[in-house]
């Protein structure tokens, strides 16, 4: 197929004219074309838009434009180049995503072309704005040449996707001008990510969504304050696509990406949903793991000591029932977390807490730490379910041993104290066992954040905790007035008004 050049396009007459492009006249017979006439109203751009542009010839267009602006002939102001510089790329662009032209070896010369003249373009246009203060008013013209750039990325380079419109984004931020620069450049990008996120029909529109979001954020992080909510919503929507689309470490990207969007946007629903759906979720995984390798231990261990306890004659009713009570307690544990991972409602009955407190603490008084229970009060009879309750005072004091034995601490000086107020259903738990990492104490309740280091301690007895007391309407607090060297956690229980 033969392709035309420019200069014999020019040198042909306009399809249904009978002439060539007039260059020396407007539309106004008798006026000659000078720099004070815009070219958008000399004749010779107007014959090109008339007989070519309008009627989807932008083959056409694209080579007599081309010749316009080659003509030495014409005078052309900054404004005047501005305006032909977007008018050939536009023409470029539109030839093969609108025309459909097929011929690889034209379409190849279309699409390079589109990037030189949208260079020029961008280069011209400060000039332009500064000089001609109407060209200020071609706003969508801009707009149109980024998302028709960033098209033709898609189409034609999506190996270097990134980088192409992530230039052609920082290019178009640079032009320091009212309804210029970021909100020009961000405003189309944003417009981009959310047509191409539902662009169903295209192979590969998720992954160009991902991209351009991923550009997005990090583009406007140096502008953070001014499009705090336009970087939430894009954070969402890269927690969306890596929640439905990531694969196998696709939840905790999502989760990732819901964490920032709450750290700059607090009061998104959306990113709170889902960062609490996410860890509920995570928790409950963990602790199905955890509750199949702790149910096959416990037992295992249960059989192999009762076997023990049954054939030594010489054991003692003291250490037999120290063992049976501690063999209680880890069943009641793991009935407790069987129940959490299923979801099951509270059952509510009344008990005596501190007796259900000593009950929990009896095998390991004296032997893992000393404790001290002080009550304030009238009645000791509550409400609760008690197999949640037990599950999470429990992971409150492995919490506060587990802190001990990190930190090496000797057995004289571990003191966990117990504080009971029963009118207020309110129970202070506190140690002095070194204390929360200060990084850590704005989210020591989600899940898998700890100080403990090692990947077997995977933060997950505090989250649990809390979720076990919320089942029974009450609440779990890290609360700002801590001990020097220790930490105070409040478990409350009272019904709301």
């Amino acid at each position: 197929m033969h392709n035309p050049s420019a200069a014999s396009i020019c040198a042909t007459e306009v399809e249904g004219s009978g002439k060539k492009p007039e260059t020396d006249k407007t539309s106004e017979p008798g006026v000659v074309e000078t720099k004070n006439v815009p070219i958008f109203r000399r004749e010779v751009y107007r014959t090109v838009i008339r007989e070519y542009f309008t009627r989807r010839k932008y083959k056409e267009a694209f080579f007599h434009f081309k010749c316009i602006c080659n003509d030495p002939e014409i005078e052309l102001t900054a404004a005047d180049k501005a305006v032909l510089f977007s008018r050939i790329a536009n023409c470029a662009s539109d030839a093969v995503l609108i025309e459909g032209i097929d011929d690889p070896e034209l379409v190849g010369e279309l699409v390079q072309s589109f990037g030189v003249f949208l260079e020029k373009y961008l280069e011209a246009t400060p000039r332009a704005l500064t000089e001609q203060p109407p060209f200020s008013g071609t706003a969508d013209e801009p707009k149109k040449r980024l998302k028709e750039a960033m098209e033709l990325s898609i189409r034609f380079n999506r190996n270097a996707l990134k980088k192409e419109v992530g230039d052609w984004i920082g290019k178009f931020i640079k032009i320091d001008f009212p309804g210029w620069g970021p909100d020009l450049a961000l405003g189309v990008l944003m417009e981009k990510i959310n047509e191409e996120r539902t662009n169903y029909n295209r192979s590969g529109h998720i992954e160009n969504t991902r991209i351009f979001c991923e550009i997005f954020i990090e583009v406007s992080e140096i502008y953070e304050e001014t499009y705090d909510y336009s970087r939430a919503a894009v954070m969402n929507i890269l927690s969306d696509l890596a929640y439905f689309e990531g694969g196998q470490n696709g939840e905790a990207e999502a989760l990732k990406w819901a964490t920032r969007c709450i750290e700059i946007n607090p009061g998104d629903l959306f990113a709170q949903s889902r960062k609490k759906y996410i860890e509920q979720r995570q928790s409950v995984e963990e602790q199905i793991r955890r509750f199949r390798h702790d149910t096959g231990n416990t037992i295992a261990g249960i059989n192999a000591a009762l076997h023990s306890a049954l054939t030594d004659t010489k054991i003692s009713m003291a250490e037999m029932r120290h063992y049976l009570k501690t063999v209680q307690n880890e069943l009641r544990q793991l009935y407790g977390v069987h129940r959490f991972i299923q979801n099951k409602q509270s059952l509510f009955e009344w008990i005596n807490i501190q007796k259900e407190i000593e009950d929990i603490l009896d095998p390991l008084e004296k032997q893992i730490a000393h404790f001290t229970i002080d009550f304030h009060g009238e009645t000791r009879k509550w409400e609760v379910d008690v197999d949640y309750f037990r599950l999470a005072f429990s992971n409150l004091i492995r919490n506060s041993l587990e802190a001990f034995e990190r930190r090496q601490i000797p057995l004289v000086s571990r003191k966990v104290v117990i504080t009971l107020f029963s009118n207020e259903k309110k129970i202070l738990i506190e140690d002095n066992a070194g204390g929360i990492d200060p990084s850590l104490t704005g989210r020591i309740f989600s899940p898998y954040v700890s100080s403990k280091g090692i990947r077997g301690k995977t933060g997950l007895g505090l989250s649990q905790a809390r979720m076990a007391i919320e089942k029974m309407g009450g609440s779990l607090d890290f609360p700002d007035d801590q001990p020097e060297h220790g930490a105070r956690f409040t478990v409350n229980l009272a019904e709301e008004d």
